[in-house]
């Protein structure tokens, strides 16, 4: 009876066992001493993949070289040590590997003796591989902090050469092959290639790709217009409908590539992009997450960098108004001393420009009024120009009038002014000589009277009447209202009323002149 109860009792045992051991969501296996397995847990199976009965099988059998590596601790774990590890690489049959963590220790008989090892692993390929991912990730953060910083703290000028240094930082935190960005022109109808970075040995694109229809890439503009990644870890993968695109990347040699859109509050487009040309790569989500802070770094960049083209093209075409114009100009600081001017500007006032410059403007034209310019600035905060006549004061001490236009001037940050000093000695002196011309003209009139208008005049008496109706004689009348005098006489025909017909003939007969 005890011996039955003993063998009862051991098979209950043996079950309960064999029960905790199926069942415990623990990955581990007991082994003899023979390196036979003797059970597992089904956690384990299923980390490992294994199927059909394993009881009886050798370790060996189930992971091929794993005795040979794992020797000389199985042995020492048969003395009664312990042994554990993290991120152990091993085989399976079918050729495929894990990375796992394990700990091995001993178990051992009634007696003490040492019986085997319990075996606890784990798989943890994906957990290293997310663990790597991640240093990967945060390597790549302050990365993208580092090209941020310095992006914003490059010399003007120094934009475009600070994005490929900047792209090629990225390109090589990635193991990718080519980093590039493209802009997309005012109406999105092309796109070129404006930045680009190329790892030693790859073909550079960038010439190759200016100007690209982008009714050619039909799929690929659907998805940055829409504002969708792009992102192929294989080209086999792409969609039928990408078939031109396809082609396309295959021509450049690509195999995996990864795209973000970029866009700016203006409505101008771009998109930033890697390839990956000597293998194919696969593109985590995380990684894309980090390209889109990555590609709004450098959009920040492209469009600081249009902004100073732009202003560098405005500075140039004010240099090229500014030595051009006619008239002499002076950029003057807000301390009021002269920043810049023009090369007229020392023609008329006999200064070279090194001279010139740093001069107190009042001291080459009295005219210019910065206070004024400032109260009128206030009052109007918009376009206020304020002109006024003034004097140049040449480099020899003569001078000659101006007049002077003022206005501000949007300098970099510092408020300035620009006055447009025009000579105007020649309308001085028209202005002078019309004074003139006018004078003697009023003097001239003062001693002018006309008659003009209708006079009534008597057809009788030929009296002629004024204004308040008194009637005076034609003389009396002329002279008053005009500057002729009279003198008297006698024409022929009254003449001869007077005298009669034969003595006016007979003087004339006798060669008189006619009174």
């Amino acid at each position: 009876m005890p011996g039955l109860l003993s063998e009862t009792s051991l098979a209950d045992a043996w079950c309960m066992l064999d029960s905790c051991m199926t069942d415990l969501p623990l990955p581990f296996a007991l082994i003899d001493a023979q390196f036979r397995i003797i059970m597992v847990s089904r956690r384990w199976r299923e980390n490992y993949s294994v199927e059909g009965e394993v009881a009886g099988r050798s370790l060996e059998e189930v992971f091929p070289g794993m005795y040979a590596r794992y020797q000389t601790h199985f042995a020492r774990v048969l003395q009664g040590e312990t042994f554990s590890a993290e991120g152990s690489l091993v085989q399976r049959r079918d050729g495929s590997s894990e990375l796992i963590d394990w700990t091995m220790s001993p178990w051992r008989k009634q007696d003490g003796r040492v019986g085997g090892m319990v075996f606890f692993s784990e798989v943890v390929t994906a957990r290293h591989r997310l663990d790597e991912e991640i240093r990967y990730l945060r390597t790549l953060e302050r990365a993208l902090s580092g090209i941020a910083t310095s992006l914003i703290a490059v010399p003007f000028g120094g934009i475009s050469a600070a994005i490929d240094e900047g792209l090629g930082e990225i390109g090589r935190l990635s193991g990718m092959d080519r980093a590039y960005i493209f802009e997309f022109d005012s109406g999105r109808t092309s796109m070129s290639n404006t930045y680009e970075w190329c790892a030693p040995g790859i073909e550079s694109m960038k010439a190759r790709l200016q100007d690209v229809p982008c009714t050619s890439v039909p799929w690929w503009m659907s998805r940055i217009l829409q504002g969708r990644d792009i992102v192929i870890n294989d080209l086999g993968e792409m969609p039928a409908e990408a078939a031109t695109e396809k082609a396309m990347l295959e021509s450049q040699g690509v195999r995996s590539l990864v795209v973000v859109p970029l866009t700016a509050r203006d409505g101008q487009y771009a998109f930033l992009g890697l390839d990956a040309t000597v293998q194919v790569r696969e593109i985590s989500e995380h990684y894309v997450s980090l390209l889109h802070v990555a590609g709004r770094i450098m959009m920040n960049a492209v469009l600081r960098r249009n902004a100073e083209e732009a202003f560098q093209e405005s500075e140039a075409r004010a240099r090229m108004l500014l030595e051009n114009a006619a008239d002499a100009l002076f950029l003057v600081a807000a301390d009021g001393r002269i920043a810049d001017v023009n090369s007229n500007a020392c023609q008329q006032t006999g200064y070279a420009r090194e001279e010139i410059i740093g001069m107190p403007i009042q001291a080459i034209d009295d005219s210019f009024d910065f206070e004024r310019l400032r109260e009128e600035m206030r009052r109007n905060p918009g376009s206020v120009v304020v002109t006024v006549e003034g004097r140049i004061t040449r480099r020899d001490g003569k001078h000659y009038p101006v007049e002077t236009r003022i206005c501000r001037f949007p300098g970099r940050g510092v408020p300035m002014a620009v006055a447009v000093a025009r000579d105007i000695s020649q309308r001085k002196d028209m202005e002078e000589q019309q004074k003139a011309l006018i004078f003697d003209l009023k003097e001239a009139l003062a001693n002018v009277k006309t008659l003009s208008g209708l006079l009534p005049i008597c057809s009788h008496c030929k009296k002629i009447r004024d204004d308040k109706g008194y009637w005076h004689k034609v003389e009396k009348y002329i002279a008053g209202h005009s500057s002729a005098s009279f003198t008297h006489g006698l024409c022929p025909d009254c003449l001869e009323r007077q005298y009669g017909e034969d003595e006016v003939h007979g003087d004339r007969d006798e060669g008189t002149a006619e009174s």
